[in-house]
């Protein structure tokens, strides 16, 4: 990814990453099933040069603002039982979801 924005509520894959140099993904935790931060560092790909951080105030928003188109898809789909799901994710976003940021890249050096 090279910039925009992504939510991702499931297993991200072991290559989740790799080759980030912009953006920010939103990644949903869940720490019930083992599922935190940890667990997704992990998972992460060794590749991956990247920090995770708590969710920010602006990456709230852009969580509640992606996640309500989501839930507008799927409403107009006749999912209700996503809907409810996807839902009472959201209720708890502060809590069940990390960003993923892109370390600054090197300047490269002068030889």
């Amino acid at each position: 990814m090279t910039g925009g924005r992504a939510v991702v509520l499931g297993d991200p894959g072991p290559w989740m990453c790799a080759g980030m140099t912009g953006g920010v993904i939103y990644q949903c935790l869940y720490p019930d099933y083992g599922f935190n931060r940890e667990a997704l560092e992990r998972r992460m790909a060794r590749g991956a040069n990247v920090t995770i951080t708590k969710i920010s105030k602006d990456g709230l928003n852009d969580v509640r603002e992606l996640l309500g188109k989501y839930i507008e898809e799927l409403e107009k789909g006749f999912q209700t039982d996503e809907v409810q799901d996807v839902s009472a994710i959201l209720q708890e976003a502060g809590k069940r979801f990390v960003m993923i940021n892109p370390k600054p890249l090197r300047p490269p050096s002068a030889e």
